[in-house]
């Protein structure tokens, strides 16, 4: 028994032979507390990563047009990449990467039965096409209100910046609401580095 595999100075310490497997047992806790690596490059662990939530209703949408969505609450940051005063997440220095998001808001009409069309984009630098989207249009069905989703996976480099943005269309162009509520997280915004 040793507690201790020192190799030469100047040196690597190698464990096994390719081909080989090398096994932590049960029980057995293998504890890294520098960077565990894979082919030399280091291994993540998810981090950066964010949530955040509206508990106060968002007003003001103009019919037929695209409105950034407000996140007033934090959840958590870590790795300091939500921007809480602007409601934006971006991406730290040195964290560029694939990052996976998800978002979701409750869109309300100012006409009772008017809402005719909705939906949830996420774009990168203030680009729809370098995001993702989700569009709805309700003309022979209106609808008293209607929760977007939008979710997946974007590849980002340092200082990209990823903003949530509502599309809403009312029958009357009454102007239209976000629903932001303490009690349940009816509008929202996740998102988490890969880890590679």
């Amino acid at each position: 028994n040793v507690n201790k595999i020192d190799p030469a100075t100047g040196t690597a310490l190698e464990i096994g032979t390719s081909g080989d497997t090398i096994t932590v047992p049960s029980g057995a806790t293998f504890n890294v507390a520098g960077t565990l690596q894979s082919g030399g490059a280091a291994l993540g662990n998810n981090t950066p990563n964010f949530g955040a939530k509206a508990t106060s209703n968002q007003t003001g949408l103009s019919s037929g047009a695209w409105t950034k969505v407000q996140f007033d609450t934090e959840y958590f940051d870590v790795g300091s990449g939500y921007d809480a005063t602007n409601d934006k997440f971006v991406v730290p220095a040195g964290e560029g990467g694939k990052y996976y998001f998800t978002a979701s808001a409750k869109i309300n009409p100012g006409t009772t039965a008017g809402l005719i069309g909705s939906g949830l984009r996420l774009t990168v630098g203030g680009s729809a096409a370098a995001g993702l989207e989700e569009i709805h249009f309700m003309n022979n069905n209106p609808s008293n209100s209607e929760g977007k989703n939008v979710n997946g996976i974007l590849d980002l480099s340092a200082a990209d910046e990823v903003e949530v943005y509502a599309y809403y269309q009312d029958s009357s162009a009454a102007a239209g609401t976000i629903t932001g509520v303490t009690s349940e997280v009816d509008t929202f915004f996740f998102g988490y580095k890969l880890a590679e």
